[in-house]
Parts: C-alpha cells; structure tokens; sequence
C-alpha cells in the first residue's frame, strides 16, 4: 500500500546553450555551424546587423546543425559585419539559451560607374567611380580593363573613389572594366566597342 504523495515541488527546466558555435565565410558562401545539443529537437537560428538583434536578418528553425543562407538577402549582398547567435529548442517548444553573440565579417559589395566614351581607333579618357553598398568611396582599389584590343594600364582609385582611365581601343568588342580591392567583392562593368 503506498503512502501520501509529498506536495508538488516546482522545478526549472534549463536547456544549456549549443556548443561549437563558428562561421565560416568567402565571396560566395556563409556557414554556421555549432555542435548537436542533448535532448534538442530543433534549433533557433538568428541573424540580425545590430548586436541587440532588432534588426533581424533572418529567424531561422531547422532540424540540422548547419545552415548556409541563400546571399540573396540585402543585408548578405551589401557585406559587412553581421553577428548571430543559436540556441537549442526541446520537443515541448521551449527554446534554451542562446549561445554567446559572434560575428562574422562579409565581403562588402562595390557598385562601379563609367564616365566617358570609349571610341575605336582614338585615345580615350574614361573616368571610373567606385562606391561601397552603403554609398561610401572605395579608396585604393585597382581598376584594370581588357577586351576590344585595348591599350591601357591599370589604375587606382583615390580618395573620392574615382579613377582615370587613358585607353586606345584597336577593335570592335566588348571592353571589360574590373575592380578589386581586398575585403570587397570584385566589381564588373562592360560596354560595347563598334
């Protein structure tokens, strides 16, 4: 014959945070990934541009303990730095702590603009302009150019973001302007040579 119960003793339940938190990150890929959490059914994922997370990227909840986003976001194309963090989630729905915030650095975006007219079989001038994501001149990225038979050496932009280009262009095509600088992604711009 069993005895009275002992009253209910209230309890709190605590589901730790995942360990192995990393991000891994190039040009044209983003990784997170963190290591499996005993008694976790799920785990919340969160992106954001600001430390305090009011500014969510993405909320995301998956079954793995990866997950690449698709970069086609405009907070992932711009680049920069960006912070996230994850947390474990139980089968009843509860979501554990999250782990400590990281960050990871994105390649920023260059946007790239001609000035100019490129004409066959004379010496042209062509101003280039190159501008972060976030508006801002890109200092000390090289711009060189290639197609259409093209006679020029490369140049490097200054600090209001422009360079000047002095071309001889020796037949039809497509002439190919590229920038490079280190911590941005390359920037393209092409026009047609008659």
């Amino acid at each position: 014959v069993a005895g009275p119960y002992s009253a209910s003793v209230p309890f709190t339940r605590k589901i730790g945070e995942p360990t192995g938190a990393r991000a891994s990150a190039s040009k044209k890929h983003l990784l997170f990934e963190w290591e499996p959490k005993a008694g976790a059914k799920e785990y919340r994922l969160q992106v954001s541009t600001r430390r305090d997370f009011a500014r969510p990227v993405e909320i995301v909840t998956t079954h793995l303990t990866s997950y690449a986003p698709l970069l086609t976001r405009t907070e992932y194309e711009g680049g920069g730095v960006l912070y996230w963090r994850v947390a474990a989630v139980d089968e009843l729905r509860n979501v554990g702590a999250f782990t400590q915030i990281r960050q990871v650095r994105l390649a920023e975006r260059m946007r790239l603009r001609m000035r100019g007219r490129a004409v066959r079989g004379r010496i042209s001038h062509v101003i280039v302009t190159l501008q972060s994501a976030a508006g801002r001149p890109v200092r000390g990225a090289t711009v060189r150019v290639s197609g259409a038979g093209v006679i020029g050496r490369p140049a490097r932009t200054r600090r209001t973001g422009r360079a000047t280009l002095r071309l001889r262009l020796t037949k039809r095509g497509t002439l190919i302007l590229r920038a490079v600088k280190a911590g941005f992604q390359p920037a393209a711009y092409s026009i047609r040579v008659r």
